[in-house]
């Protein structure tokens, strides 16, 4: 979210801001204003537009920094945009919009500090519950053949681990990969078994599993920089964590594509074509919400 700007974005900046500005000598009206007195735009791209004008207000800045960081209140936030926006005699329609457009930002904004408490908790063999996930894990993405060895086994391998004993490979994405994996596995079981058996191939071979776990990692970074916004407001907290891992196994299907695409000769291939992959992804959901 921070940093500096493109060039080309300061200069869409710096002609919005006249824009804008323009238009309320005209109307009489803050963008604000007009953006929650509108009837005909649904919650999702009211709170879309709310969102891309507190983000370039110099005025609103710290109010939307607080929506997006830290401890987001929503009648706090929503009180200091009336009190900057002189929008005391707003009505009551609008006064509602303001609330719920607001406290969709706030709320994904929380539904983003779970994630990454989710993330933060370490893959444990001690913990019955990781192991049986793990052991599930297993039986979905091979039809629940029998592993040679128990439980630690160098047929861990064939479903992409590194070692004998997976719990070392989650170090990088805690219990939340982990569950990211069960669910592609669970929900597209026969993408799994296809990515897989493509893999079968020693050129195409690469580290399944382990590339799945990159790929939580990349993900819960874009959830981070807020590319998903758009697709998380107004959503339950079940609902928003069925869409992320949605986007998670779309993101895994679409890299295996460019993968195959890439005619791989070796697992030393791998690096440019996943990195390839994560910054097409990466272009993809900015564009998608991206207001400029």
């Amino acid at each position: 979210m921070g940093g500096r700007r493109p060039w080309w974005e300061q200069v869409v900046l710096i002609a919005w801001r006249f824009m804008k500005h323009f238009t309320h000598i005209i109307t009489g009206k803050s963008e604000v204003e007009r953006i929650v007195l509108l009837e005909h735009v649904g919650s999702v791209e009211g709170t879309r537009r709310l969102r891309h004008s507190l983000e370039r207000s110099e005025k609103l800045d710290a109010v939307f920094k607080m929506m997006i960081a830290g401890n987001p209140q929503t009648f706090t936030a929503v009180e200091e945009i009336k009190r900057i926006k002189a929008l005391s005699q707003i009505s009551e329609e609008g006064a509602q919009r303001l609330s719920s457009y607001v406290g969709n930002i706030c709320d994904v904004t929380r539904f983003i500090q779970d994630i990454e408490r989710i993330q933060s908790e370490p893959y444990s063999s001690e913990n019955p519950a990781h192991e049986a996930k793990l052991e599930e894990l297993w039986n979905l993405a091979t039809d629940s053949r029998p592993r040679e060895g128990g439980r630690i086994s160098p047929e861990w391998n064939r479903i992409g681990f590194q070692g004998k004993n997976p719990a070392s490979d989650f170090r990088g994405g805690g219990v939340h990969a982990l569950n990211q994996l069960l669910y592609f596995c669970s929900t597209r079981p026969g993408a799994v078994h296809k990515q897989l058996e493509d893999l079968g191939n020693a050129e195409k071979w690469h580290p399944w599993a382990c590339t799945g776990i990159n790929i939580t990692s990349y993900v819960t970074s874009m959830l981070k920089d807020r590319l998903f916004d758009i697709q998380l407001y107004g959503l339950d907290r079940e609902t928003q964590l069925q869409r992320l891992n949605e986007i998670y196994s779309e993101v895994f299907e679409s890299f295996h594509v460019d993968w195959i695409k890439s005619n791989p000769k070796t697992v030393m291939d791998f690096p440019p074509v996943f990195k390839k992959s994560m910054e097409q992804a990466h272009r993809q959901y900015k564009e998608s919400t991206s207001p400029i």
